[in-house]
């Protein structure tokens, strides 16, 4: 008995069969819904800060404020316990991280009432006001018992061996939100205390846990820097900022760069190429702010120029002893700075100080130049040196006096020498002049 089997090729070629669907894409619109509940979660949060709720007082939109973020714990968790879905869930305990930290920030506005007038210019909607010190107490005594098991919780689910250590960072972190004082050197100096704490804890726990290497662990580890970036924009949008914390934040943000290496092979990818790119602007941030923080704290204006060179070719040589790809760039790009940035202050502003900056970091150069076998660096270094030699030289020919016995004595005495230089040893002078020159012919650029 024969088997017979049907004919589908019209339904895949369109022809006069049924034609074959194209199954839904569940994912996409998945991914679309996610997205647009957390931007509508985060729009909610912003118009409860703004506006409120309700009428009641600032210490009961506070209250309000902590409901929300247990509601987003709770919603986490139950989406992940009854309909089993991780993405979505993750995404709740990420808002209610954030949430966290945003709840410190009204506590630390209801705390600072206490102690500053709540009219020193600051817009209405960032103005938050205590009735007195026993509900701040009360209020971040409940805030305490509300917010840190979700920290810990919203951790645990993002990197559960390293909870307790991300936890106690967080924590710790949004208490110095707490702190009474908005002066720049203040929170500047709080702010680049945290960036170093926060890098090495994560760059231990790392070590000790692969779970952060993952996406949910990069997640877990940015959320760590959101109290810093509050820290920082709170002083920005509502209050003085100065040329030191612009520094500061230039300088945290050439720290976090710095710290962002690409630890496999191959091609590194856009992303990690962008922010190999991005150092470079970085350090010029943090240059340009330590050259201005100098002026505004009343140095001459004739030390910007050395002030910014110092920093930047720090900052490159930096980047050249902790890169793991390109690190020869960058120190070479150190040594043209040194060399290029105090022949340039010389130009500007002349004077004995400026010819010793440039003949000392022409020298430098120069010998770095020649052991590195880098023509460019040699040749910055050497102009370097050039200028402040010509300088010193262009100063002693308007002293000296030519005309008078003792400039025609030094003339001819000198004359007298390099003759005698030149007929003794001029023969082995040129050999070595040509073999060095053969030599320098084979240095790389």
């Amino acid at each position: 008995m024969s088997t017979i089997t049907p004919d589908v090729s019209g339904d895949v070629q369109g022809g006069s069969g049924v034609h074959e669907s194209r199954p839904f894409n569940y994912h996409s619109l998945s991914a679309v819904l996610r997205t647009t509940g957390t931007v509508v979660l985060m729009a909610s949060l912003s118009v409860m800060l703004l506006r409120g709720w309700s009428n009641g007082s600032d210490l009961a939109r506070f209250y309000t404020l902590l409901t929300y973020c247990g509601v987003l714990a709770l919603s986490g968790v139950l989406l992940g316990r009854v309909v089993h879905e991780n993405k979505g869930a993750r995404t709740f305990l990420a808002l209610a991280l954030g949430a966290v930290s945003v709840s410190v920030t009204v506590l630390g506005a209801l705390s600072y009432s206490l102690v500053n007038d709540a009219a020193t210019g600051v817009p209405v909607f960032a103005t938050w006001v205590a009735p007195g010190p026993e509900s701040v107490l009360l209020a971040a005594t409940t805030a305490a018992v509300v917010l840190g098991p979700i920290a810990y919780f919203g951790f645990a689910v993002f990197a559960r061996r390293s909870a307790q250590r991300l936890t106690i960072l967080f924590l710790c972190s949004n208490l110095l939100l707490l702190v009474p004082s908005r002066l720049p050197v203040v929170i500047g100096s709080i702010a680049l205390a945290l960036v170093v704490v926060s890098l090495y804890e994560l760059a231990a726990a790392r070590r000790r846990d692969s779970a952060l290497a993952t996406r949910e662990g990069h997640l877990a580890a940015a959320i760590e820097f959101l109290p810093i970036a509050i820290l920082l924009g709170r002083n920005f949008c509502l209050y003085a900022a100065d040329e030191l914390l612009l520094t500061v934040s230039a300088m945290i943000i050439y720290v976090i760069l710095r710290q962002c290496r690409y630890p496999g092979h191959g091609d590194p990818g856009f992303g990690v190429r962008l922010v190999r790119l991005a150092r470079v602007p970085a350090a010029l941030g943090v240059a340009l702010g330590a050259a201005a923080t100098a002026v505004a704290a009343g140095a001459a204006q004739a030390t910007a120029v050395p002030v910014f060179t110092l920093v930047l070719s720090t900052l490159f040589a930096d980047l050249g002893f902790s890169a793991r790809a390109g690190s020869a760039r960058y120190t070479r790009a150190a040594a043209v700075t040194l060399a290029v940035g105090f022949m340039l202050n010389l130009c500007l502003w002349p004077s004995l100080a400026g010819a010793l900056m440039a003949i000392a970091s022409g020298t430098a150069v120069v010998i770095y130049g020649f052991s590195a076998e880098q023509k460019t660096v040699f040749f910055a270094g050497g102009a370097a040196l050039a200028a402040g030699l010509g300088h010193q030289v262009h100063d002693a020919l308007h002293e000296f006096d030519f005309t008078s016995w003792s400039g025609l004595a030094c003339v001819g005495i000198c004359a007298i020498v390099v003759a005698s230089i030149l007929e003794r040893h001029g023969p082995v002078l040129r050999r070595r002049i040509i073999a060095w020159r053969e030599r320098f012919a084979e240095w790389d650029y």
